[in-house]
């Protein structure tokens, strides 16, 4: 049936994985390299007949795993980091939720930083750019896909060499401030606040270098907490008290010159 077909890749990567106890085997490398790529060639196959988001996280498993000798050979880091792409630029909102997921477990169980940053390096534009080149800020959707990339993001800030946190500061800080006014405001602007607290010389002088970025967050979190135009009618019933934001600002960027 479909659902054997799909299952099958999975049988002798789990049973290599349970069998073999000399990892350091040329038959295990051997061995365990043939399984992940027969589990990614067979990838879209599957996935019409199992759950694409369980099926993606074993395989991802499978890869941070294994020795690096496995999850750093070309083929097997070219066609997975080649699905991830395709799923993330591809699919729907929740599809590129599934892939951000099974990401972040990529780079938290990975052992080799190495290869924790070869993956960055390959993944992570692709993402930016998505989020860079967002238009509909409305979309409920994106409050769930947002949410995972918040906790994406200082996954990847964590895993940066020191002297380049400025430069991903430099792109995702310009990001957050371009998401505030939609359904993800509160999301965004929480995040914002986090990065000025746990960076706030960097943030400080990303705001010196660029202003403008500094005057947008203040406009937006103003435009946010405005009120709506009223008719002349209800004007005239207005409380005194309905000009005050309904969203707060819980930190003075204004120390920020």
């Amino acid at each position: 049936s479909s659902g054997i077909n799909a299952e099958w890749p999975l049988r002798p990567g789990c049973s290599i994985i349970k069998n073999m106890t000399d990892e350091r085997s040329d038959k295990w490398l051997h061995c365990l390299t043939s399984t992940i790529v027969t589990i990614l060639e067979n990838y879209d196959k599957a996935g019409q007949a199992r759950d694409k988001e369980s099926y993606l996280n074993t395989l991802t498993v499978i890869i941070c795993t294994s020795p690096s000798d496995v999850s750093n050979v070309t083929t097997v880091f070219e066609k997975y980091t080649n699905l991830l792409e395709s799923m993330f630029n591809e699919g729907d909102m929740e599809e590129k939720v599934k892939v951000l997921r099974a990401m972040k477990t990529l780079l938290v169980s990975t052992s080799s930083t190495g290869i924790r940053h070869r993956y960055i390096r390959r993944l992570s534009p692709s993402i930016l750019k998505f989020f860079m080149c967002l238009q509909d800020k409305k979309e409920p959707k994106l409050i769930s896909l947002v949410t995972e990339f918040i906790s994406f993001q200082r996954i990847l800030i964590m895993n940066c060499l020191d002297n380049t946190h400025h430069l991903f500061l430099g792109l995702v800080v310009p990001l957050l401030i371009s998401l505030l006014g939609g359904v993800v405001h509160t999301l965004a602007l929480s995040e914002i606040t986090h990065l000025t607290k746990t960076y706030p010389t960097l943030v400080k002088d990303l705001f010196l270098v660029h202003p403008h970025l500094k005057s947008k967050l203040e406009t937006a979190i103003r435009s946010a907490g405005a009120p709506q135009k009223m008719t002349a009618a209800s004007q005239q019933t207005v409380i005194t008290n309905s000009n005050v934001p309904s969203i707060a600002l819980k930190m003075d960027f204004s120390n920020f010159k």
